[in-house]
């Protein structure tokens, strides 16, 4: 701020419906944190600055993804993508991320901000048209990437509605499958175990919490029916204190996202295509060595 940046965060969190047992507790909340957020700005008046965080007017995204994007002094347009929630998290929990330093890529997310920023609505707001007016002003052409040892790295953009076509893929592999996530809950029977169960690839799924509507016994029928169903197929919780969501097999292929594998569900509804986003790369070994640092935790 003291530089002169400009800083925008968007909220994802829903507003809470009034029918809501719990409205009175979280609407006091959101305006406990919108008055501390408020006083940041004013703090910073207070210090001579001219510029302050735009909140986009505490409007609600509805979305469940993060990202951060940024223009870098050195390595200029770049956007991370992640499992991090941000402005929720002590930075306490192992996460998984990845930083695209590419002009194009960064454009691209710009104009889903553009999209999302105010939630369902179609209301041209302030923020929505400088995002858009930001994606404008980068150029279409595409940046002169330098690559080691000339080895190809892929990398594709994953909309919720597109994640569990990863899985189709994954269903492919020789050796390992990895999924990781932060909750359970029996949502992946079907689109997730069923689908995998045919492979001949051994099958990792951690989790670190189950989800408030599962009980522990519902998580050990779970369990048996898997390796009764695949013997090749292990489910656990990992004491990690892992936050990560991802979908990695054998030693090229890994998608970081911010969908929880093994208790959210992701139809095809294009009116949420944006309510989760992940990144999947492809080559460098990458998979490989995210696996490596994930099982020495």
């Amino acid at each position: 701020m003291k530089r002169g940046v400009q800083v925008y965060i968007l909220w994802g969190k829903s507003n809470a419906e009034e029918t809501d047992e719990n409205f009175e507790k979280s609407d006091s909340e959101d305006k406990a944190v919108e008055k501390k957020l408020r006083d940041f700005n004013e703090s910073c008046h207070q210090e001579g600055m001219l510029n302050v965080v735009n909140y986009n007017d505490f409007r609600r995204t509805d979305s469940h993804a993060k990202f951060v994007i940024t223009n870098h002094v050195d390595k200029g347009l770049c956007t991370m993508v992640s499992s991090c929630n941000f402005l929720y998290a002590k930075f306490e929990r192992f996460e998984a991320s990845v930083v695209v330093c590419n002009d194009q890529f960064t454009k691209y997310f710009l104009e889903i901000a553009a999209n999302i920023c105010c939630g369902k609505s179609t209301f041209d707001s302030k923020v929505r048209k400088e995002f858009r007016g930001l994606s404008s002003n980068i150029a279409d052409t595409p940046n002169d990437v330098d690559i080691p040892n000339n080895e190809k790295l892929e990398l594709r953009l994953v909309l919720k509605h597109q994640h569990h076509s990863y899985i189709d893929l994954a269903a492919q592999a020789k050796n390992k499958i990895y999924i990781i996530s932060d909750f359970i809950n029996t949502s992946p029977i079907r689109p997730i175990f069923d689908a995998l169960k045919k492979s001949e690839a051994k099958k990792y799924y951690y989790y670190s919490k189950k989800s408030s509507y599962i009980d522990h016994s519902e998580i050990v029928e779970m369990h048996d029916d898997l390796k009764s169903a695949d013997s090749l197929s292990q489910l656990g919780a990992h004491h990690s204190n892992s936050h990560a969501k991802v979908l990695a097999w054998d030693n090229n292929d890994l998608l970081i996202t911010s969908l929880n594998w093994l208790s959210a569900s992701a139809p095809n509804n294009l009116v949420e295509i944006y309510h989760e986003i992940g990144v999947y790369v492809q080559g460098w070994d990458v998979a490989k060595d995210f696996i490596k640092v994930f099982r020495s935790l």
